[in-house]
């Protein structure tokens, strides 16, 4: 049958109607309908099974008609939150597969919950472990116990447990005494390690272990708190990887380091061991250890000094000189600030010979020098 020319227009018009009214209504409604319109969504986590010094990216995987215009975070203890909002579909859209990445940096040890809001559509959520450290440091202090005659030497030992985790080099070893001669407050020890990523792999599955050896020198007797800081570079042009805060680095571990206060200062090569005491002229009976003034990086092993009440206050100064080639002995030589009673005793650790010396109290204490204080060369 064949239409006529007025059929053919209404027909025409009643279909340009009809596309005109669908038009308007996704104008309307769309943008709403299609952002709801989220299908499949799924959250994982890069790396899986991180560590704190780890940067950790969110993946999200979803399928909707409408573009993912953008994300928010919003970091939390023990809630992260993810918003992800959309550009509205204003014509008849497929859903299509979409994957966002979200970088939530390094994050503290501890289990967190990890939400993501679809703007108008379900929320998901996943867990997620953030382990303390895989480099699982302990230290160890030589000697173990040390003195502040001692040359302290702090070796950091690492067990990695991850491929991923090369072992890191020791950058820098910072120190800070403790505030006062007298060792009250607390000294800072801050080992910087390095490591880099992204070069060779290790077998999968490998353990391995190593020692990051920290000499630190003489140090003043207190206490001190020991961080390890651990930088991480991307190869291959070694670029640092933000570690989320305002040190040069993460923070993987923390120590306390106690130096005591020796009672005698080492000299020549730790040969000998110098002894002071004193004695107040009300108390003659009692004996008091004479305090060490820590000796200065680059100075002499020949000479010692001490105070009686504080370590600011230098009472005491005792060497002892090789005079071997001179005439066979080894001399000590000394000059005291004080008119208090006090004892010198230089003690030969190779030959266990003893020089001793004590001036009264009450007195000017004379210079001392006895160039054949100890006979047993060299």
């Amino acid at each position: 049958m064949l239409m006529s020319e007025r059929d053919v227009r209404g027909v025409y018009w009643s279909v340009r109607g009809g596309f005109a009214l669908a038009a308007m209504g996704w104008l309307l409604l769309g943008g709403s309908l299609a952002s709801a319109q989220v299908l499949d969504p799924s959250l994982s986590f890069e790396p899986a099974s991180p560590s704190v010094i780890d940067e950790v990216t969110a993946v999200v995987e979803f399928e909707s008609p409408s573009f993912a215009s953008g994300t928010t975070v919003t970091l939390g203890v023990p809630l992260i939150r993810i918003d992800v909002e959309f550009d509205p579909c204003l014509i008849l859209c497929p859903p299509f597969a979409q994957q966002l990445e979200v970088s939530l940096g390094t994050l503290d040890a501890g289990t967190y919950t990890v939400e993501v809001a679809f703007q108008d559509g379900p929320t998901i959520a996943e867990t997620l472990t953030v382990a303390p450290s895989p480099y699982a440091p302990t230290l160890v202090s030589s000697p173990p116990q040390p003195t502040d005659n001692d040359l302290v030497t702090l070796a950091l030992g690492l067990a990695v447990e991850e491929c991923e985790a090369p072992l890191p080099t020791l950058v820098s070893a910072d120190v800070q005494p403790p505030p006062t001669l007298l060792g009250h407050g607390v000294g800072i020890v801050d080992l910087h390690l390095e490591r880099v990523i992204g070069g060779l792999p290790c077998e999968p599955g490998a353990t391995r272990g190593g020692s990051v050896v920290a000499p630190l020198g003489r140090l003043p007797p207190g206490r001190y708190s020991v961080s390890v800081l651990l930088e991480t570079l991307a190869a291959p042009d070694l670029a640092a990887i933000p570690s989320g805060g305002d040190q040069a680095g993460e923070l993987i571990a923390a120590f306390l380091l106690d130096v005591a206060d020796a009672p005698e200062q080492v000299l020549l090569g730790d040969r000998f061991e110098v002894v002071a005491s004193w004695r107040l002229p009300s108390q003659p009976e009692v004996e008091r250890n004479a305090l060490v003034v820590p000796r200065a990086p680059g100075t002499s092993e020949e000479s010692a000094l001490f105070g009686f009440l504080d370590r600011d206050n230098w009472e005491l100064l005792v060497k002892v000189l090789d005079g071997c080639e001179i005439n066979g002995h080894f001399w000590v030589y000394g000059a005291a600030a004080t008119d208090l009673g006090f004892r010198v005793r230089v003690l030969d650790t190779v030959t266990n010979a003893l020089w001793d010396y004590e001036s009264p109290a009450g007195e000017r204490a004379p210079a001392f020098t006895d160039v054949e204080a100890l006979s047993i060369c060299p």
